[in-house]
């Protein structure tokens, strides 16, 4: 086996690739060279949407460590800002979601432009 694999390497023969071979990988290499770079990943956006998450789950703490009178005080005062319906029915917290909503996909157009 061993004299066989030294016959076979000691010829000095060349090997040549086929015709058009160099012309293929040059068309495949500017085909790749003219094709777009990928997008960037939205940093801006994925940093915004995290910081109002921790935003929210610090409310949201906040708002369950404290009394039931002071979380009563808090209702009173937004209640006054408006009909008080409104809080009754959820309705403001629609409306704080809608205003969130759109300010967030405002500022990720402004960031995309």
């Amino acid at each position: 086996m061993d004299d066989q694999l030294d016959q076979i390497l000691s010829t000095d023969r060349r090997v040549a690739p086929s015709p058009g071979f160099a012309a293929a990988v040059m068309r495949e290499v500017y085909r790749v060279a003219d094709e777009p770079q990928p997008l960037p990943f939205p940093w801006v956006q994925f940093l915004a949407g995290l910081a109002a998450m921790l935003v929210l789950i610090t409310m949201i703490a906040i708002v369950t460590a404290m009394p039931s009178s002071s979380l009563a005080s808090i209702f009173a005062t937004v209640a006054r800002w408006g009909d008080v319906r409104l809080v009754g029915t959820g309705l403001i917290w629609v409306l704080l979601g809608g205003m969130l909503a759109y300010f967030s996909v405002q500022f990720t157009v402004r960031s995309l432009a």
